[in-house]
């Protein structure tokens, strides 16, 4: 766990052979298990709830936590906002993925252009850190995945992205929102 300021990170190993629904038990254990001696209670009382499309909340009322979790085989990670929404996500790096159409269609020219920058042999982990900060992102701003558009690089322009220090197979981002003062 690492704590900075108002955000918590959890990062949990997991089974690698592990079913996305036990790797959701581990993961909001893990949360309920920081969760609980800030909101005054036992683990098991922490009031976790997911919300349509599968986002994480807490069912309190007024409640400006934000949460957000994300899994790989090997490893999952949550997030923990005390001052409001936040967006996590990892991605094991694929040296083989064939990542030219998924970047020019969701991570836009100048996304593709800076991973096309790097040598070839890094192009895969440079591709995964666009990915997940892209992930992060519109986790943050409870948007569902979307193709580029002027309206994703607006959001990313309002976010706070973190590059997290994972090991060497995973890449991992945390987003939270900018407070832009008008």
């Amino acid at each position: 766990m690492a704590c900075t300021g108002n955000l918590i990170v959890l990062q949990v190993a997991t089974p690698p052979a592990a079913t996305r629904a036990e790797t959701r038990l581990i993961i909001r254990q893990a949360l309920r298990d920081a969760l609980a001696p800030l909101l005054d209670c036992t683990a098991e009382k922490v009031p976790l709830f997911s919300q349509v499309g599968g986002m994480l909340a807490l069912d309190i009322a007024d409640c400006r936590i934000g949460l957000s979790v994300s899994h790989e085989a090997g490893m999952s990670l949550g997030a923990i906002n005390l001052d409001g929404a936040v967006g996590i996500d990892l991605m094991q790096v694929d040296l083989k993925l064939a990542w030219q159409d998924v970047a020019r269609d969701y991570l836009g020219a100048a996304g593709y252009r800076r991973i096309a920058a790097n040598p070839d042999a890094d192009q895969a982990r440079a591709f995964a850190r666009e990915w997940v900060a892209l992930e992060a992102c519109l986790k943050c701003h409870a948007v569902g995945l979307q193709e580029w558009s002027p309206k994703v690089l607006g959001r990313q322009s309002q976010a706070r992205i973190t590059v997290l220090d994972l090991p060497t197979r995973f890449v991992g981002a945390l987003v939270t929102k900018m407070n832009i003062l008008k």
